[in-house]
């Protein structure tokens, strides 16, 4: 049976962290999770990407000062972002079929539904397998991350209330010396007024 405690105190830990948790006991289901879109869908995206690589290489081949280290890191950033575009959009497929998006290219198309429902049946195969291993931890392990969670929960809280304290001794520094200041302000202008009133 499912427990949720132990479910629970992943998450925390997960969040408590500010990023993902990967233990040796999920490694496998990590793997698992990583669904490679089919090349054909993957070229339907971004299709002039390869074609603008090549002819970039061809002009540093020729030239070496036509180096441009921002299109070539753009480019594969495009490579990336498809491939991301593309597990996401079939999560959301599985959950959100009738969205607009998955009227059009390449989104409407049989490859696109065949691997949003093989990513479906793979991340809900994963899910299962993490539940099965969260369940089956030992009890000294679970507490361990339930302690390192909130170690980390209480170190996030005291530095917030030092960051506190500190911007109130800024503010307490900047009122006195806007009290000073005016002070000043006020001797120089009675002064002034002194002065004036002499002649």
């Amino acid at each position: 049976m499912f427990n949720a405690q132990k479910t629970d105190d992943y998450c925390l830990l997960r969040e408590a962290l500010g990023e993902p948790f990967y233990s040796p006991f999920f490694a496998d289901v990590v793997s698992e999770t990583h669904v490679e879109p089919p090349s054909d869908l993957l070229m339907s995206v971004f299709p002039w990407v390869e074609a603008e690589q090549a002819a970039l290489h061809a002009r540093q081949a020729s030239d070496v000062r036509s180096s441009d280290i921002a299109l070539r890191q753009f480019l594969q950033l495009l490579l990336w972002l498809r491939r991301v575009l593309l597990q996401d959009c079939a999560v959301l497929y599985s959950k959100y079929p009738s969205c607009g998006m998955f009227r059009y290219t390449p989104f409407n198309t049989s490859a696109f539904q065949d691997f949003a429902a093989n990513s479906s049946t793979v991340i809900t195969r994963a899910e299962e397998d993490a539940h099965y291993a969260l369940q089956n931890l030992p009890d000294n392990i679970v507490t361990s991350f339930r302690g390192l969670a909130t170690d980390i929960k209480m170190d996030q809280q005291a530095q917030q209330i030092a960051s506190d304290a500190r911007w109130q001794a800024i503010e307490s520094q900047m009122n006195e010396m806007s009290r000073t200041l005016g002070m000043i302000a006020g001797e120089k202008g009675s002064k002034k007024r002194k002065g004036k009133n002499c002649e």
